[in-house]
């Protein structure tokens, strides 16, 4: 009789821990994805996305103007 009821007692603190483990994870996701956190992080990767390409664009036009910019030449002057 005592084994049953350890047993089952144990079952019942398993399934209620479980259960609370499970639905504080649910809702810390859930908030998670919430629009004022989706849109904060948006404009964060969006953000980031421009820094990143403008300084790709500056260093391309700087390497582009290297290769294709020609050198000033000086007119011949005739005496």
């Amino acid at each position: 009789m005592f084994k049953r009821a350890r047993w089952t007692t144990m079952g019942y603190v398993a399934g209620l821990s479980t259960s609370y483990i499970v639905a504080r994870k649910v809702k810390r996701e859930a908030q998670r994805f919430a629009p004022p956190q989706v849109a904060r992080r948006s404009v964060e990767l969006v953000r980031d996305a421009v820094a990143e390409g403008r300084t790709a664009m500056v260093s391309k036009e700087s390497e582009l103007r290297k290769q294709y910019d020609p050198k000033p030449v000086r007119a011949l002057r005739s005496r």
